[in-house]
């Protein structure tokens, strides 16, 4: 398992972005943890945030650091422009946490600081 990221607060300018459906993934037969299973990885915005700022990091911040660019996976059910190229924006209360299948991403909220 891999170690927990967050809670923490940071802002970001969208440098790249893509919206990615509901993925279903078999799991693997006498695997641990989620690979052994059969999951869905929901629906999401991948982010890649430029310029970051980290606001709070009560947590583990893990990758993120100031003034460097990371890639999040935010959890959101459509592809609805929602978030879109170029806005500045602020995720509140990041966690992510994960295992041998893979990570799921946890949010209280997105600000949109600038668009």
């Amino acid at each position: 398992m891999s170690a927990p990221i967050g809670p923490l607060t940071l802002e970001g300018y969208i440098q790249q972005i893509t919206w990615i459906p509901d993925q279903f993934i078999s799991g693997i037969p006498g695997m641990s943890g989620t690979l052994g299973h059969d999951r869905v990885i929901p629906a999401h915005y991948c982010v890649c945030l430029s310029n970051i700022k980290i606001i709070d990091n009560s947590g583990d911040p893990g990758s993120f650091q100031d003034g460097l660019r990371d890639e999040i996976d935010l959890p959101h059910p459509k592809n609805d422009q929602f978030l879109q190229l170029g806005m500045y924006i602020r995720v509140v209360d990041l966690t992510i946490l994960g295992d041998e299948g893979g990570s799921s991403t946890y949010f209280e909220q997105i600000e949109i600081l600038n668009n």
